[in-house]
């Protein structure tokens, strides 16, 4: 066993921790875990905070006397089957934040950090909700979260301390820049300026969640976070996609921001403050819904068409007032109600056409005429059996048919 093996903090990545401890024992990281550890296997090549081998985690185990169930605790399959269904070995997963992982480059910005938190920890370290682009605000704090190093624009990669010629081993390292040697610690925190906002405290509420791991059901008393995750990130699809342009602009003023996503570029790689636009317009639906949806959708005459993409996932919760009031499909009543309408005509000495059945019916043109197609269609092959009282089945008139939606 080590000789100093440095607990985990509370919502701490697992590669943060791993790079605590190779410093805490005065080693850089390549000599820690290839000479030390004898674990020759690529760690920092690849995404080791979203799938680590199991050797890895089990050399890790003995190293530092922990077990492999709470290493395995640091990863990001913690929010699998909270806020995500699964979490695959590689690919988007949504709310996940890419790296642009290319060898041992992060061409993106794959993690954030609060300035305020590095500043404060006892030991600098990286929490596990700075990978999510669901998180955007630094709850403890009330200021955004950052994206890039301010001084030189570049991702945090906290890990390149400990690799190549500047082997910088310290205590404070993960609180620096790996290229331009800035305290990210020092970055000047931009507060929301938004807590009077009942939409901002909505997202607040929904970052918090997040970042304790804790669901109580506090929208519309949906009993799973899963259920409430997923539905919000099709409504963020919709908003951020090529049919949200119109919803966009009526949000904007509704939640007095300018929501200008980067076209063709999913939620979570948007920037910061685009995601954050974003995440606080849908908040403003969410705080009065579904009343404040339906008016959104009425304005940006926004209809269930633009969601059918969607369908196969959508929650129930969702569903449901996207079915119910999105839905401008025109009516076409049954089979059995137009044969019956039919049968009525007939009887009563009308001819059965397009026109009759949508007098009848309460039907626009161009459905009465589709369903007298169907009508004459199915006449052909399934005769239908008429009662001497009139209608199929004894109905002596259709005193009520239902109106078009």
């Amino acid at each position: 066993m080590l000789p100093i093996h440095p607990h985990p903090f509370p919502d701490e990545l697992l590669t943060s921790w791993m790079v605590r401890l190779a410093f805490a024992n005065g080693f850089a990281l390549h000599t820690f875990y290839s000479s030390l550890l004898g674990y020759g296997a690529p760690i920092w090549s690849r995404d080791s905070d979203r799938h680590p081998p199991s050797a890895l985690l089990g050399c890790l185990a003995t190293a530092a006397g922990r077990p492999v169930e709470e290493l395995s605790g640091l990863t990001l399959s913690c929010y699998e089957g909270f806020i995500f269904e699964n979490l695959v070995v590689s690919g988007d997963v949504p709310y996940l934040l890419p790296t642009g992982l290319y060898h041992r480059t992060r061409r993106r910005a794959g993690i954030q950090f609060c300035p305020i938190c590095l500043k404060l920890d006892p030991a600098p370290y990286y929490r596990r909700h700075w990978r999510l682009a669901l998180s955007t605000v630094c709850t403890a704090h009330d200021c955004f979260l950052e994206q890039t190093c301010p001084s030189c624009g570049s991702p945090v990669v906290f890990h390149q301390h400990g690799i190549g010629r500047s082997k910088l081993i310290t205590g404070s390292a993960l609180s620096i820049c790996s290229k331009c040697d800035f305290r990210l610690s020092d970055t000047q925190p931009r507060r929301t300026g938004c807590a009077d906002s009942a939409a901002s405290q909505l997202l607040f509420t929904i970052s918090r969640s997040v970042q304790l791991g804790d669901w109580d059901g506090f929208f519309q008393r949906v009993p799973l976070s899963l259920s409430f995750f997923t539905g919000l990130r099709i409504l963020l699809g919709l908003l951020c996609g090529r049919h949200g342009a119109r919803l966009r602009s009526v949000l904007s003023g509704t939640a007095g921001l300018e929501i200008v996503p980067v076209a063709h570029l999913d939620f979570e790689y948007q920037s910061q403050e685009v995601r954050y636009a974003l995440l606080l317009a849908i908040s403003t639906l969410l705080v009065h819904w579904p009343t404040r949806f339906h008016e959104a959708c009425s304005l940006a005459k926004l209809t269930r068409s633009r969601l059918t993409d969607s369908f196969s996932t959508m929650p129930y919760w969702l569903r449901t007032e996207v079915d119910e009031y999105l839905d401008t499909r025109p009516y076409l009543p049954p089979a059995e109600e137009v044969a019956s309408a039919a049968s009525y005509l007939q009887n009563a000495g009308v001819p059965v056409s397009g026109p009759s059945l949508g007098t009848l019916l309460g039907l626009k043109r161009d459905v009465a005429r589709r369903a007298y197609v169907e009508w004459t269609t199915g006449e052909k092959e399934i005769p239908l059996p008429v009662s001497a009282h009139g209608l199929g089945g004894g109905l002596s008139a259709p005193s009520s048919f239902r109106q078009e939606k």
